[in-house]
């Protein structure tokens, strides 16, 4: 799993960064050399912090809210004010409209209701708001 979250990754970026040289993408590549431990999306980074966050050992099956969240947190520590990029990770599998329209609106929330409970001028059951 740990290798399909680089190379998911690593497409992704190449995607939203809209890179096609072969030169930008050896720079993207080498983010993920396995031979250089300081490279952000090493395996030895990977490991080191899916042992610290969620007990996962080398060789252990990491599942893929694990390799989600630690891409992410790698993301965030060392890339994202570079790439421009954020996660968004569903522990549960589901996913939120609201949540991730709050996400590509970097932070500011855009949550309108339009339900029957919001137009009655009563609390929500869907949103807590009245």
């Amino acid at each position: 799993m740990v290798r399909v979250g680089q190379m998911a990754f690593a497409q992704l970026i190449r995607r939203h960064k809209k890179i096609n040289s072969t030169e930008e993408m050896s720079e993207v590549i080498q983010w993920f050399n396995d031979f250089d431990g300081s490279q952000p999306f090493s395996i030895q980074r990977i490991s080191k912090l899916a042992r610290k966050e969620f007990g996962v050992l080398p060789g252990d099956w990491y599942n893929p809210s694990q390799i989600s969240h630690i891409l992410s947190m790698i993301n965030q520590t060392t890339l994202q004010s570079r790439l421009k990029l954020s996660f968004l990770v569903f522990n549960s599998g589901n996913l939120f409209y609201d949540q991730i329209v709050e996400v590509m609106m970097n932070g500011k929330s855009t949550h309108q209701c339009q339900c029957e409970a919001k137009q009655n001028q009563i609390v929500c059951s869907r949103c807590n708001q009245a």
